[in-house]
């Protein structure tokens, strides 16, 4: 009896680390999704609305389940289902220079990673406009991520969204549809006058 509960509590501690690497893993690989953005101002949601500087669009978060990061300056919108370990971001940049092809903005969002494995790469509607979605595995630092990567432009921003997991997972299938149903509810309001 006493040797079942060792075996309990050493897997479970093994569960708990796996779970924190994998955390962390998940903000590395966040953050070298978002520096393109550069030094873009942290905004804030209120009532299923973000606005920061020149940006305002609608969005409703994945769940009670995801829990909301802040990344200062460096990310609109993040949120992280620890049972899942599954990261889904969202993030605009409105600026002259961001009027470039959508496989551009999606090459930008890949720097840092290796082994990409792009599947059925397809264009799609996303709130009036043509988007990329790409679904695709790569490594970061040596792990093996899959990814589904959204962008697209609109009113002088560019808009990108994400949703990384570890490529093993059993959750995906659940998580895409956490994915899917947020790009569904997203709509901008336009860039907002200075």
């Amino acid at each position: 009896m006493l040797g079942l509960r060792r075996r309990r509590k050493a897997k479970l501690r093994a569960v708990q680390q796996w779970q924190g690497h994998v955390y962390g893993a998940c903000m590395r690989c966040l953050a070298c999704l978002l520096l393109w953005v550069g030094c873009a101002t942290s905004g804030e949601l209120r009532a299923g609305e973000f606005r920061k500087d020149a940006v305002h669009y609608r969005i409703d978060p994945p769940g009670a389940d995801w829990e909301q990061l802040t990344l200062e300056d460096e990310n609109d919108l993040a949120w992280f289902h620890r049972g899942w370990a599954a990261l889904i971001q969202v993030n605009a940049s409105c600026s002259a220079e961001q009027d470039i092809p959508l496989r551009a903005l999606r090459h930008h969002l890949l720097i840092g990673f290796t082994d990409v494995q792009l599947d059925e790469e397809e264009e799609r509607m996303l709130d009036g406009r043509a988007a990329l979605h790409t679904p695709l595995q790569a490594k970061l630092d040596g792990v093996p991520r899959r990814m589904l990567l959204t962008v697209m432009k609109k009113n002088g921003c560019a808009f990108d969204f994400a949703l990384i997991m570890a490529s093993s997972s059993p959750a995906w299938s659940q998580a895409e549809q956490v994915y899917e149903k947020l790009l569904q509810h997203f709509h901008t309001e336009g860039r907002l006058s200075s």
